[in-house]
């Protein structure tokens, strides 16, 4: 079975913690090695892979937000439920929930280019 195939067979949080592995054996990578133009294509990888984990994430967020998953969990909103599991400050979680329904509802291109790797979330 090839490495492709295993992956289709999981569900999205099976692909999360895959991609979570991967990254903690990347950060651990011996990047000395590579060539300096490996090391280009490895920045140029990594921004595409951070990309496209960023249009994961919001859509995880709108799901959260458009079932009320937080609000069911205990949480006032979506952003104040970012705010204690997310990482963030309060003002970057708000502003998550509102990109996360802005690219569902007036930027399905945006949104394809994210998940593409094409874009960053700063353009």
């Amino acid at each position: 079975m090839s490495i492709t195939a295993d992956l289709d067979a999981l569900d999205p949080l099976g692909l999360a913690a895959v991609m979570r592995h991967a990254a903690g054996r990347l950060v651990k990578a011996p990047l000395w090695k590579l060539a300096s133009a490996q090391t280009l294509a490895l920045v140029r990888e990594l921004s595409a892979v951070e990309a496209q984990t960023a249009a994961a994430r919001l859509a995880a967020v709108r799901e959260v937000d458009t079932r009320g998953t937080a609000t069911e969990a205990g949480a006032s909103s979506t952003s104040a439920w970012l705010k204690t599991v997310g990482l963030q400050r309060p003002g970057a979680a708000a502003s998550d929930v509102r990109v996360a329904a802005d690219l569902a509802q007036s930027y399905p291109a945006t949104a394809a280019a994210l998940a593409a790797g094409e874009v960053s979330l700063a353009h």
